[in-house]
């Protein structure tokens, strides 16, 4: 929400991690991706300080959000490049970013943009329910189908 800590999101992302998965690398990832993309923290570091199998997976989910842009940006077939993010990504890195992207539209009522929510909105419906499917997570799959169907019904 407006004025929440910077620290907020990955610690919710973690806890909602932790609904379907223990691996330690994972939730690790999941507190410390934001740290690297706001440049707290350099990927070397995170293996310096964790390890390297922590740095890889935040390394894919950095990864992977250039690469949603890349295709959001594309003509070419969604359907296909979607298909060669799921089989090239660490599954872990997809989790963490599922979680992320739940705790976000959990909280988006309070992201200023109107315009912003609706962009938001309709990535989550036409990417991350997908994934969410593709992992087996029927409970997030659910939720977040659910939050977006709330936000075009409402």
């Amino acid at each position: 929400t407006l004025g929440e800590s910077f620290s907020l999101p990955p610690i919710a992302a973690a806890r909602i991690l932790l609904g379907y998965t223990r691996d330690e690398d994972a939730l690790l990832a999941a507190l410390l991706h934001d740290t690297v993309e706001d440049n707290w923290f350099s990927l070397p570091q995170v293996a310096l300080f964790f390890n390297p199998t922590v740095q890889r997976i935040v390394d894919g989910i950095i990864q992977l959000n250039s690469h949603l842009a890349t295709i959001q940006r594309e003509d070419s077939s969604i359907h296909e490049n979607m298909e060669q993010l799921l089989n090239e990504s660490d599954p872990r890195g997809l989790q963490v970013k599922l979680a992320d992207r739940l705790h976000y539209m959990r909280t988006i009522e309070g992201h200023l943009s109107l315009d912003k929510q609706q962009q938001i909105t309709e990535e989550t419906q036409q990417f991350f329910v997908p994934i969410a499917k593709h992992l087996g997570l029927q409970a997030v799959e659910k939720e977040l189908s659910e939050i977006v169907l709330s936000r075009c019904s409402g």
